[in-house]
């Protein structure tokens, strides 16, 4: 009985609640592990209409076929949930395929993902998205305004420099510049993500794993409930560093090398145990 009280205990500690849409075709889990190790970041995965409503935050992921997963959204009442809460103020994100959703349009005229040539969007953003035949895949790093995202006090610094990349199908125009994007070496900056209100978007992947822009995030949602800001708690970067060693050092102590190779018809030079 004590530790599901300090379970519970700790659940009721998780002051701020993020909702990620359950899509059907959701795409890029990874763009949202940082949060499960936030100490006060409640994150779910859900369609329901009471976690929509009782989110501080609802993010829109990316998706694999953005169109099927907008009419989705569309046909099961889902889109009306989130359009209420933008209307009320609530903070919502839209992650490559979200962030195509949000604008007020995708046009296809190449029949990439269905044989629909235009889809309404859920219009909550200035922006047109056009699909193609050609897939953008590239590191990025970007340049964000955060003042435009968070009170300035909450952002820590205007300007934050940020690292992710890009896999889509298609470009977004109109009221974009969110961010001003760099891919590969290039010094040619691009414009990217889009800003009205309460709600955003951008193409880029991984914007979470960027330590300060996360907490200058979570901070933001904490002022908008009266909390007091916090400082960062953790390096997403040697968390993901130090479960990667671990399962490098699983792998060495259990995988016999030289029994695979000599199954192949291979010499195994690496000395009796035949671990790597």
């Amino acid at each position: 009985m004590k530790r599901l009280k300090h379970l519970n205990r700790r659940e009721h500690d998780r002051t701020v609640r993020i909702v990620i849409l359950r899509l059907k075709y959701i795409s890029n889990f990874t763009d949202f592990a940082p949060f499960l190790y936030e100490p006060d970041v409640e994150l779910r995965y859900s369609l329901w209409e009471e976690d929509i409503k009782g989110a501080d935050l609802i993010i829109i992921p990316g998706s694999k076929n953005t169109v099927s997963d907008l009419l989705f959204l569309r046909e099961s009442g889902v889109e009306d949930s989130v359009r209420a809460a933008a209307e009320r103020g609530t903070p919502v994100a839209g992650i490559c395929g979200g962030y195509q959703m949000l604008g007020m349009k995708i046009l296809d005229p190449h029949g990439v993902e269905s044989p629909l040539k235009e889809v309404r969007g859920m219009g909550l953003l200035d922006t047109v998205t056009t699909l193609d035949r050609t897939k953008t895949t590239c590191r990025v790093s970007a340049v964000a305004d955060c003042s435009r995202l968070f009170d300035t006090a909450q952002a820590g610094t205007k300007k934050d420099r940020l690292k992710g990349y890009e896999i889509h199908m298609g470009n977004t125009t109109g009221d974009t510049g969110l961010f001003k994007i760099f891919r590969g070496t290039s010094r040619r900056g691009i414009a990217d993500g889009s800003v009205k209100g309460s709600v955003w978007g951008t193409y880029i992947h991984g914007i979470f794993d960027n330590d300060g822009f996360r907490t200058s995030l979570i901070n933001a949602l904490r002022a908008r409930k009266g909390l007091q800001p916090r400082g960062c708690k953790f390096s997403y970067r040697a968390k993901r560093e130090e479960a990667i060693n671990r399962w490098a050092d699983t792998l060495r102590n259990s995988v016999d090398i030289c029994f695979m190779l000599r199954q192949a018809g291979l010499k195994c030079c690496l000395g009796k145990s035949g671990r790597l």
